[in-house]
């Protein structure tokens, strides 16, 4: 046996579990009928729990309650539980199934982040809220389907979910969309691309590639913007490692910073002369872009816009831009050359800092 004997204390008339817990040599823990609250950090770091009996009268699965649980196979959520809090099943990377039940409104941030060996998930109809980063790193996750009650998906919910290959919204969800069989979800409001995955095709009525939306989609080679999108935000290709080329449209006027940091198969870019400005490590560790065209619409070029970029030889600055940021060019080790235009009137700090060639 491990562990100590169950402890449950009260606290605002709830019966809540904390840190006391038998667990059997199988792994197995059984908690006890009547505990209302699983607590903060209640069974964290527990490395030898491979399986757990949650009582119905169970209401709340409390903030990192089971958080790198690595041993933890499977485990069934009781219909009582209404809210699985912040970082609940984080880094669970046993973690095969689960089964939610249709009694849950919120899935907290990072829920279920870095559960590596989780294939599939059926979101109930009861989910309102998926909360930021939920399902960051769910590498095995394959497909995702979104029912009708969810009106808040936070930022990159499901951010470096490599295997992720289908992405559908319920239709008769009236906040967000997946029009056209795009394999996306899209805010309908703002037709904004929230998250896409390695088979999205992006419809022509999307105006933003929104943050972090196909951030570290590391199976995408390649993908068709059409012209109706004018903005690309933040991180929303940051990671994509095998990204060799991609045409930008000349609809679009915002580069935003990390856009298209990390992709290091990404060889070239045309940048559409509708760009005014060129984000904050857009372009950052695109270790292969051997060459790229800046058009004389840009005014700026951000702080590390180009670090890292060890393939890039040479690069021409038009005599629109007023302003090269900090870094914006340090460690390309083999830039031979670059002729700085007279309307540069400030270069930041470390511009070309590491440019040994």
């Amino acid at each position: 046996m491990y562990g100590i004997k169950e402890n449950c204390t009260f606290a605002k008339g709830k019966k809540r579990m904390d840190r006391g817990f038998i667990i059997n040599d199988d792994g197995m823990c059984v908690i006890s009928e009547g505990v209302t609250e699983i607590g903060d950090n209640a069974f964290r770091g527990c490395t030898f729990l491979k399986s757990i009996v949650i009582p119905n009268s169970v209401t709340e699965i409390g903030g990192n309650a089971f958080r790198f649980c690595i041993s933890l196979k499977s485990i069934v959520i009781p219909n009582s539980v209404r809210v699985i809090c912040n970082n609940a099943f984080d880094g669970c990377t046993s973690l095969e199934s689960i089964v939610i039940p249709n009694s849950v409104t919120e899935i907290g941030d990072n829920a279920f982040s870095g559960c590596t060996s989780l294939e599939s998930i059926d979101i109930p109809n009861s989910v309102r809220l998926i909360g930021h980063n939920a399902f960051d790193g769910c590498t095995s996750l394959e497909s995702i389907v979104i029912p009708d009650s969810v009106t808040i998906i936070g930022g990159e919910a499901f951010r470096d979910c490599t295997s992720l290959e289908s992405i559908q919204v319920d239709k008769s969800n009236t906040r967000y969309d997946s029009r056209n069989n795009c394999n996306a979800i899209i805010e309908t409001s703002t037709n904004r691309i929230v998250s896409g995955c390695v088979k999205t095709t992006i419809p022509n009525s999307v105006t933003e590639i929104g943050g972090g939306a196909f951030r570290g989609c590391t199976s995408l080679e390649s993908i068709d913007i059409p012209n109706s999108v004018r903005g690309i935000y933040w991180g929303a290709f940051d990671g994509c490692t095998s990204l060799k080329n991609i045409v930008i449209p000349n609809s679009v006027r915002v580069i935003d910073g990390c856009a298209f940091s990390v992709c290091t198969s990404l060889e070239s870019i045309d940048i559409p002369n509708s760009v005014t400005e060129i984000g904050r490590s857009a372009f950052s560790g695109c270790t292969s872009l051997k060459s790229i065209d800046v058009p004389n619409s840009v005014t700026k070029i951000g702080d590390h816009a180009f670090s890292g970029c060890t393939s890039l030889k040479s690069i021409d600055i038009p005599n629109s831009v007023t302003k090269i940021g900090e870094n914006a060019f340090s460690g390309c080790t083999s830039l031979e050359s670059i002729d700085i235009p007279n309307s540069v009137t400030e270069i930041g700090r470390c511009a070309f800092s590491g440019c040994t060639s």
